[in-house]
């Protein structure tokens, strides 16, 4: 139906293509499909000035926002060999309200790494920084120019090696 200010449909809108001069607004949840390798979303500045740009603002407006929420999250999922549709989360990036007083809030990101079947914490940063949180035997290298293994930390024997990995 047409209306004095735009256009209200009702159903679904099936278009070759979409192009939108202006603002809008989509209230439920939207899935981008594409049958190649191209990207799916990309968001493009023309901006020609010193500032930052694209952005990127992921946003939760809480009415009654609280310490420890959960205020984003990032999965990056795949299907394993199981041949079900199903798929499973290989990596996640959460994020969380630490303190949310203001004038003093904290922050933390989290990232998680799928290992053997289970998502494992692998990095948080907030008020630390903290590798392993989970005390698993995973290792840590560093490597410098010429060095595979400038710094190692053995997390199966609790020892740090410098320049070598014993």
């Amino acid at each position: 139906a047409t209306k004095s200010d735009g256009v209200d449909i009702t159903g679904e809108l099936q278009a070759d293509s979409l192009d939108i001069d202006g603002d809008g607004t989509i209230d439920g949840s939207l899935t981008i499909t594409t049958a190649d390798n191209t990207a799916q979303l990309t968001l493009k500045s023309t901006d020609g000035d010193a500032s930052s740009g694209p952005e990127l603002d992921l946003i939760r407006e809480s009415a009654s926002p609280a310490d420890d929420d959960d205020i984003g999250h990032i999965s990056f999922k795949g299907q394993n060999d199981a041949g079900t549709p199903e798929t499973v989360a290989y990596a996640e990036i959460d994020t969380i309200i630490r303190d949310f007083t203001d004038g003093t809030e904290d922050g933390e990101l989290r990232l998680n790494v799928r290992r053997n079947g289970t998502l494992r914490e692998a990095l948080s940063l907030g008020s630390d920084v903290v590798f392993n949180e989970g005390s698993e035997d995973v290792d840590v290298r560093m490597e410098s120019d010429g060095n595979t293994h400038m710094f190692f930390l053995d997390g199966g024997n609790n020892t740090v090696g410098i320049g070598t990995d014993s």
